[in-house]
């Protein structure tokens, strides 16, 4: 199974919430046309740079904090926003594109994270070891273009 088998309604939703979720903020998302080098989303900042985001859908009930990206090249304005349906309430986690890489398990072109293993340093679970990355959407937000306020 992996996660390629994600159905396009998941991944939308996942994006919508996401979209939801950085509005409530004040702020403002722009989506491309295509999905592009795996770029959903992006968030202009006050100073004229972009944060790029790649939204990531959980596997499932079976699976709800395992998520995979493909061909991941990992770069100071990437951000991987990873939604986990299954888990409830329903959870979001937020890594600079760095971090998911260097704890993503890579199976080929394929970067799989599973919060649920083990950490290979901290003894502990990945979702103990990466928690100050829960809910982390400081890492979106800060800087941000808020022509809304929030």
């Amino acid at each position: 199974m992996t996660l390629e088998d994600e159905t396009v309604p998941t991944h939308k939703r996942a994006a919508l919430w996401v979209f939801d979720r950085l509005l409530e903020e004040g702020v403002i998302v722009y989506t491309p046309l295509l999905n592009v080098e795996g770029v959903d989303a992006v968030v202009r900042r006050a100073d004229g740079a972009y944060r790029d985001l790649h939204i990531r859908a959980s596997a499932g009930e079976h699976h709800p904090l395992w998520f995979q990206v493909n061909r991941l090249s990992p770069r100071d304005n990437l951000f991987i926003v990873c939604v986990a349906w299954a888990a409830t309430p329903v959870q979001c986690w937020i890594f600079p594109s760095s971090e998911f890489a260097r704890y993503a398990v890579q199976r080929g072109s394929t970067n799989d994270l599973d919060l649920e293993a083990e950490s290979p340093t901290a003894g502990r679970k990945l979702k103990s070891a990466l928690s100050r990355y829960r809910n982390a959407w400081r890492l979106l937000t800060d800087g941000a273009m808020k022509p809304y306020g929030g």
